[in-house]
């Protein structure tokens, strides 16, 4: 993921108080820190998770239809959707990585340059 984009100096304090950095990112009216980048990994593991559970809960039914067609379904349909779903999440995820570089490595530019 690289490393996280900062946050404003005045983001963090509410009345006196400091807020961690995500809850300080998440109350950021002016959207100068991204959350997306944050949580991007718990969001592919928690769809890695869901898939598992998915693969085995098709796999399963298809038992209702007879044992071959459930092996069938167990063995191979199950784990084709199993790849293809987190092939088309993980471009998902990527993309949006990427839209959120771009725009980090943009306000760098247009803050002076790289640092």
């Amino acid at each position: 993921m690289g490393r996280d984009l900062p946050v404003r100096a005045d983001a963090g304090h509410t009345q006196g108080r400091i807020m961690p950095p995500f809850i300080a990112a998440l109350l950021d009216l002016s959207f100068d820190t991204f959350i997306t980048p944050k949580i991007a990994t718990g969001i592919y593991i928690i769809e890695i998770v869901i898939s598992v559970i998915g693969w085995i809960t098709f796999g399963l039914k298809g038992f209702v239809g007879g044992f071959f067609h459930g092996v069938f379904d167990l063995l191979i349909v199950a784990p084709i959707s199993f790849l293809l779903t987190l092939v088309l999440l993980r471009i998902g995820l990527e993309l949006l990585m990427a839209i959120f570089k771009i725009a980090e490595y943009t306000k760098q530019i247009a803050d002076g340059g790289v640092r």
